[in-house]
């Protein structure tokens, strides 16, 4: 009886160690691996510098970097299209917009920087029709989520109906943006 309850206690004790490694272990190759991934999060941040910088390599490595680890869009996508709008090419910059926006399912947030790309092509009188429409669909969801948005879009309609010449559409705005 002594020797079955010291031959249970002997596989218990094992496999209580057993699981104890492989948890250690385990925890281990996360550390690792976390630890890698930082690196190359730090490397692509590096990279977009450079890139800032003027060294076009820089964006050719960071890309690759991005399609190497898919979960880098989310941080990076943004950065690319801020800088591609601060050269000038709003073209470039598209790509990784629609990408990113299309990612988080936020049709109406796409809808306004799509109207950011048409500014900054200089289609104004097609980025006021663009913004119109979209206030149109904010009005029609009214969903207090997208308050914001809609005081976004008022405003970048009064400035267009400014641009454009026309006061009254200017002041409509403003009016609705104080309501």
């Amino acid at each position: 009886m002594f020797k079955e309850i010291k031959r249970s206690f002997k596989r218990a004790f094992s496999v209580l160690c057993v699981a104890l490694a492989t948890v250690v272990l385990s925890y281990q190759l996360m550390q690792k691996k976390k630890s890698c991934v930082e690196k190359k999060y730090h490397r692509a941040h590096l990279l977009l510098e450079k890139w800032k910088k003027g060294d076009e390599k820089g964006f050719d490595k960071l890309t690759a970097m991005l399609k190497k680890q898919p979960s880098f869009h989310e941080t990076f996508d943004a950065l690319i299209v801020e800088h591609f709008m601060d050269l000038k090419r709003a073209q470039d910059a598209r790509k990784f917009l629609h990408s990113s926006l299309e990612k988080r399912e936020l049709p109406l947030h796409r809808q306004f920087s799509s109207t950011s790309l048409l500014i900054s092509e200089g289609e104004l009188l097609l980025a006021l029709a663009e913004a119109k429409a979209l206030q149109a669909e904010l009005l029609q969801t009214a969903n207090p989520k997208q308050e914001v948005l809609s005081a976004f879009n008022l405003w970048r309609i009064a400035l267009l109906e400014k641009q454009a010449g026309t006061p009254k559409g200017e002041q409509e705005a403003l009016n609705a943006l104080e309501a």
